[in-house]
């Protein structure tokens, strides 16, 4: 939980971070008013180009397995 718990405040410092910088693109200002997780992988542009899509899918696939891993775990310890 401590893990999850960093990494949520890593999103949420680049997500400040790149949203309230005085040198935004207009079309990253207009994706700053409405973050989704669909559209937040442009917040990694800047540091990683344009495989920042890429990484960030590869992170949200590892975090659903690592959830799903969690929960049958969970699951087999109960039982």
């Amino acid at each position: 939980m401590f893990v999850a718990l960093l990494i949520n405040i890593c999103i949420i410092s680049v997500s400040g971070t790149v949203c309230n910088s005085s040198n935004v693109s207009p079309d990253d200002s207009a994706k700053c008013s409405d973050i989704t997780l669909d559209s937040s992988s442009f917040l990694l542009r800047n540091v990683l180009g344009n495989i920042s899509a890429v990484v960030y899918g590869v992170a949200l696939l590892a975090c659903g397995i690592s959830s799903s891993i969690t929960g049958t775990y969970a699951g087999q310890y109960i039982m």
